[in-house]
């Protein structure tokens, strides 16, 4: 049993966290400032490690795919589309045709004047089969690499060249151009072969690439079938190969070949392709014999200094261990790689050769994690959406099928508070690391280093603090950590208002807050609830609204509330169009797709008539096709507060057509709102749209059939009674909902001082401006007083000279608007950080190695931050959000006390994931005036004893 538990945490998610360090990879820049490498088993031979590095210049974000081809049990093959090279395939879908663990982006590719298609750069080969190659290919120098690998199951990285050559029974021969690959307004000069990896269909003379005087040799089975000239494109037989030519190389055709001769085509490569598994190319040689060449051979940027996407694959001195990488880019979360940085990172992960691959907005990695049989996308692509690419290399499980050996538990998140709830779920592997189901009848739950029960596979704890949740399917089992947190102090939803018509639901979902400001998401089925107002009820965590008006709902645990205001509308219904005259036209795209659009008597709703569109999307199926039915006079109005557009559909069969409205909003913007992606009924039924985001005055122009998916489909709808939904909200008096309750925090108290060792008092004033009047003055002087004469030591944070430490005249541990520095009293360091451009990288690049060599070297019991405003208002929110991170890490770690100070506009205390966060108006206070100086103008004063730390908000005047 022992051993299987071992096992089964071992391959779980590993996470490597370099915590409060610096390091530097040598000869590489930007320095790295912080690192984290989540490693996972992705199959027997393949680990996924997807790195998140914060460095001088900003974040990066790179993963990682090692595969060990001495491994028996993984492969490495090319992808490409099964009916043709030339289409235009994202790499998820080129991963999931062929089954593949993991994949990444291929080589380069031209774009062509057809839609959906494109030219593959480079030899291609794939399963042992060379499918793809071009004569021209580094004919003249050395430029695009390609990675392969050989028959002993070996990486190779090498400057191919090709040459492919027709050789008639005459025994005469002439250079082949291309084999499965075409160019826009080819001249021929040379033939060019195409068989069925190219597609179903040749050149001929009525393609993008065809010319009239094209002639074209059809060969079945290495004979001559037919030669065509001036014709059409045909189809490509199955067991043959089209030759395709003009001008002076069809002269060789025209007197060396006739139907019925034997004919044939050799491709000669250097490396040999028949003694090659899988070849890829790609672009220059960022590797080569452990070194980085002195000028790159390609770059498709133009520019070696830019940083952009990256796609990569290198390989081991012994060319037994490939890496896959990439890098994203052109995001705020990844700043991207030169073409140098990738070369050195490969070097740093220990790859000898390596080559670059298509990046940009090709970039993609998708793997499969642990237990899991689907595909997931790994990296971030920069265009925002995923790019079509022409070809992939994907990582293959050859394993042979075994029973259970491990399983993985997952849950939502670590955290739950006592007494309430956590879902968990299991996912099982075998010896392999590859997918085996789990009947959930058959794991048996346990949990060990905290009280709780189960049922069935859902946790409730009865006792704080942090313990395993194990999970056992017969001899095999996984534990996952579980922190069981006190009880919330503090509820939130994640809507403070919610706008309903009658019948409409809406279901919160409730984060809580400890005393310790630590968080977890709440099941609503473990709120309580409460309604006021007759607006509706609550059944199983679920809100629905029922009669007109406003209200509140009520959540809460124990003496914890948290509130949510309610309107609920008045709806109204009016038809719009009954679809009994002409009312609009017909338009479509692209322009191939035909169809038309008429009143008709055929079917119909209500009344006498309904609108005809019908539609053929038979042509170009693999771009999104559309039908549309336009408007006239410009379109339907939308009157204010218009919700919803509804419509009855009559749909001819079932299909998989988008029905879409496009409506232009108040500032003219064009909006689409969905009425159904799928058809999946026949005759009559009535849909709707939210339009409720829309902004008003609106217009309705279209309404439409769109078709995203490959498929040739063909129809027709009758539509009728178009409705409009208008609501009206009644407005929320705000005042009357209750406030969220408020903890109450501890250190925030009067204690009995006695200055002695370890015993001090420090003052600290929030001042973002320069005195302006007699009361600024006054309030400016007082603190001046007050820590003069009550205090050990001042910190003023904001951003204004804070002149008024020329005044005080005790030590100034902190003034923020100076620069970064520290200061130590006691067994205690104040650090003064400068955010004056945004953040501290911003500010001066060296500023969060210095700040982190602090934390390090400090061996004291608190540590005090200053700042000059919220951590979250730095100008990159990863930046804040790990900052965080490492001062919620250091407390965990050291167990010292760790208190954040900022200027705010209100004075207020809370706690964050076990830090302390305060914050100080000083008298920069909206609405300050002589009347409300003594009520609102306050500065923080706080009492340290040893490691003991209280503060009190103290009044100025």
């Amino acid at each position: 049993m022992k051993s299987y538990i071992r096992k089964s945490v071992s391959v779980l998610l590993i996470t490597a966290v370099l915590l409060l360090c610096t390091f530097s990879i040598a000869g590489a820049a930007p320095r790295v400032i912080h690192e984290t490498v989540k490693r996972e088993i992705i199959t027997s031979g393949a680990i996924l490690e997807r790195i998140t590095r914060f460095t001088d210049d900003g974040w990066l974000s790179i993963n990682v795919l090692r595969v060990d081809l001495s491994n028996p049990n993984v492969k490495i093959d090319t992808i490409s589309h099964a009916d043709s090279i030339r289409k235009l395939t994202s790499t998820m879908d080129l991963a999931k045709s062929r089954g593949a663990v993991a994949a990444i982006n291929g080589g380069f590719f031209n774009w062509t004047n057809e839609s959906g298609l494109a030219n593959p750069i480079g030899p291609i080969v794939e399963s042992g089969n060379i499918i793809s190659a071009d004569s021209d290919y580094n004919r003249y120098s050395e430029t695009m690499a390609s990675f392969a690998i050989s028959s002993m199951n070996q990486a190779l990285f090498n400057y191919w060249r090709n040459k492919i050559t027709l050789i008639a029974p005459t025994g005469n021969t002439i250079e082949v151009a291309r084999y499965n690959k075409n160019k826009p307004n080819a001249e021929y000069q040379n033939p060019i072969i195409l068989d069925r990896r190219w597609g179903e269909k040749s050149v001929g003379t009525d393609t993008p690439t065809g010319t009239p005087d094209t002639l074209e040799m059809v060969v079945v089975n290495g004979v001559v079938a037919e030669i065509r000239e001036g014709k059409p494109a045909i189809t490509i037989p199955e067991n043959g190969y089209v030759v395709v030519t003009r001008l002076s190389s069809a002269d060789f055709i025209r007197k060396n070949l006739q139907v019925g001769d034997e004919v044939s085509f050799e491709i000669t490569t250097t490396p040999d392709w028949k003694e090659i598994q899988t070849s890829i190319p790609g672009g220059a040689m960022l590797l080569k014999d452990g070194k980085i060449p002195d000028k790159f051979t390609h770059i498709p940027e133009g520019s070696t200094s830019t940083r952009n996407p990256r796609t990569a694959i290198g390989s081991s001195k012994d060319g037994k261990q490939v890496f896959f990488v990439t890098v994203d880019g052109r995001l705020n979360s990844s700043i991207g790689m030169t073409m140098t940085e990738l070369a050195q990172f490969m070097q740093e992960i220990g790859a000898y050769n390596a080559v670059n691959l298509d990046g940009g907005g090709s970039t993609t990695m998708v793997a499969r994690s642990l237990g899991n049989t689907g595909l997931s996308m790994v990296n971030t692509p920069s265009d925002g959406s995923v790019r079509k690419v022409t070809s992939a290399v994907g990582v293959f499980s050859i394993a042979p099928p075994s029973k259970l050996d491990g399983i993985v538990i997952e849950a939502s998140e670590n955290n739950v508070f006592v007494n309430t709830s956590r879902q968990y779920s299991v996912k099982g592997y075998d010896r392999y690391f590859n997918p085996v189901t789990i009947d959930p009848s058959q794991v048996k739950w346990s949990v060990s280093g905290i009280e709780g029960s189960f049922d069935g596979n859902v946790f409730r704890p009865t006792s704080v603090g942090s313990g395993k949740i194990i999970a056992t399917v017969g001899d095999v089992s996984a534990e996952i950590e579980v922190n069981s947190l006190s009880a919330p102090v503090q509820l939130s939803f994640d809507r403070s208002s919610l706008k309903l018509s009658p019948g409409e639901t809406a279901r919160l979902k409730v984060t809580g807050k400890n005393k310790n400001g630590y968080y977890a998401t709440i099941n609503p089925d473990d709120v309580k609830w409460a309604v006021n107002g007759n607006i509706g009820n609550f059944e199983k965590g679920t809100f629905t609204a029922s009669g007109h008006g406003t209200g509140y709902i009520d959540g809460y645990i124990g003496n914890t509330h948290a509130y949510c205001a309610v309107s609920v509308a008045s709806r109204t219904s009016t038809i719009a169009d009954k679809f009994e005259a002409e009312n609009g036209t017909f338009t479509s795209y692209p322009s191939s797709v035909t169809g038309s659009y008429a009143i008709s008597k055929e079917e119909k709703h209500s009344g006498d008539a309904s609108g005809k569109l019908t539609y053929d999307f038979t042509k170009e199926v693999d771009v999104t096709r559309a039908a549309y039915m336009e408007f006239k006079n410009g379109g339907v109005a939308l009157a204010k507060n218009t919700t919803e557009i509804g419509i009855w559909i009559y749909n001819s069969h079932q299909n998989s057509n988008w029905l879409r409205a496009e409506i232009y909003d108040a500032k003219g913007n064009k909006q689409l709102v969905d009425f159904t992606k799928g058809m999946d009924w026949t005759g009559w039924k009535y849909v709707t749209a939210s339009t409720a985001n829309i902004a008003s005055p609106a217009k309705l122009t279209r309404i439409y059939l769109a078709q995203v998916n490959p498929v040739a489909e063909k129809g027709y709808i009758y539509m009728d009674d178009l409705t409009l939904v208008t609501s009206s909200y009644p407005e929320m008096d705000m005042s009357k909902i209750p406030k969220n309750t408020v903890p109450v925090d501890e250190a925030n108290k009067s204690v009995t001082y006695t200055p002695g060792s370890g015993a001090f008092r420090f003052s600290v004033f929030g001042q973002s401006s320069e005195p302006k009047n007699m009361l600024e003055n006054l309030l400016a002087g007082r603190f001046v007083e007050k820590t003069n004469g009550r205090a050990d030591l001042a910190a003023i944070v904001g951003s204004s000279k804070h002149a008024i430490t020329g005044s005080i005249k005790k030590p100034i541990a902190a003034s923020t608007n100076t620069g970064y520095k520290s200061y130590d009293k006691s067994d205690s360091r104040f650090i003064q950080l400068d955010m004056s451009k945004g953040g501290l990288r911003a500010t001066d690049k060296s500023q969060w190695h210095w700040f982190l060599q602090q934390l390090n070297g400090f061996q004291g019991k608190n540590v005090f931050i200053f700042l000059a405003n919220s951590p979250k208002s730095f100008g990159d929110s990863l930046e804040a959000g790990l900052f965080q991170d490492i001062l919620t890490e250091y407390k965990q770690k050291t167990g010292k006390n760790i208190w954040v100070f900022y200027k705010s506009d209100e004075n207020s205390c809370y706690m964050e994931r076990g830090i302390k966060y305060l914050t100080t108006a000083g008298y920069n206070i909206p609405g300050l005036n002589p009347k409300n100086a003594a009520e609102q103008a306050k500065y923080i004063e706080v009492t340290v004893n040893g490691s003991t730390v209280t503060f009190e908000f103290k009044p100025l005047t």
